[in-house]
């Protein structure tokens, strides 16, 4: 039986994005990606939505370096985007993501930790980390083979099982506000309100301009269905069906 399992991380990026609106000064905040791929835009994806929901007028500054492995280069991002006014960081940079945090300390400023809880690698600028539960969820995969449950397909996990999580930083945590950590806490704080799903770039229809959200059809068990895709996955798949194009949207 073979199946695929993705994380739903973009739905703790998006309660990082609730929690940027708290906390950010000049409305512009920055996020540094290695190599630019799908799994990397959803996450960001998901950032913007959080933050925007709440301040329409921010601005999210997006860069990526061509490289999970050099520090330097992802520092250099970081600072650049500083410089451009952004005063919180983001990653999803692997390795690399270090020079972010790195850039963060020297400008002052505050970060968040993606894929794993970063909170101790800079503990006076990280905020908080997006977390995702690898082991748990292999250990509830061979729980479920182990007594005949396991169905295979693409597995899909998230907040709601218990998968991804934000994870703050008890040194930092009371630097956020009461009402910021309140709205973060919402059930509708989420980078999805219902079923996620993936959509091919061959499939989507009223793709439209950067900056702009449009809906694109598929069809999901016989059914047709419509997603709402952020700019960043749009970008991807103005690119055309040639390459593995994929946006996450929801029924």
């Amino acid at each position: 039986m073979v199946s695929s399992l993705t994380f739903k991380i973009e739905e703790a990026t998006y309660i990082q994005g609730v929690i940027a609106v708290g906390m950010t000064k000049t409305g512009v905040i920055g996020a540094i990606g290695g190599i630019e791929l799908p799994s990397i835009k959803l996450t960001f994806a998901g950032i913007r939505r959080g933050f925007l929901a709440s301040r329409p007028q921010g601005r999210l500054l997006v860069s990526f370096t061509g490289s999970f492995d050099d520090v330097g280069a992802a520092k250099e991002a970081a600072l650049a985007q500083v410089s451009a006014g952004a005063d919180l960081l983001f990653h999803n940079a692997d390795a690399a993501g270090l020079g972010v945090f790195h850039a963060a300390v020297q400008s002052h400023i505050y970060a968040f930790g993606t894929n794993g809880d970063q909170n101790a690698v800079a503990p006076e600028n990280i905020l908080a980390s997006a977390v995702t539960h690898i082991p748990k969820a292999f250990v509830r995969i061979a729980t479920e083979i182990k007594s005949g449950e396991f169905r295979g397909g693409m597995l899909e996990y998230g907040m709601k099982e218990g998968m991804v999580e934000v994870v703050y930083n008890p040194r930092l945590q009371s630097k956020i506000s009461a009402a910021t950590l309140e709205m973060a806490k919402k059930p509708s704080n989420k980078s999805s309100g219902g079923k996620s799903f993936l959509v091919s770039g061959s499939e989507c229809s009223n793709v439209r301009p950067s900056g702009e959200k449009g809906w694109c059809s598929a069809v999901q068990g016989g059914h047709h269905r419509r997603c709402q895709c952020d700019w960043l996955a749009q970008r991807f798949l103005a690119k055309g069906p040639s390459r593995p194009n994929f946006c996450r949207g929801h029924a």
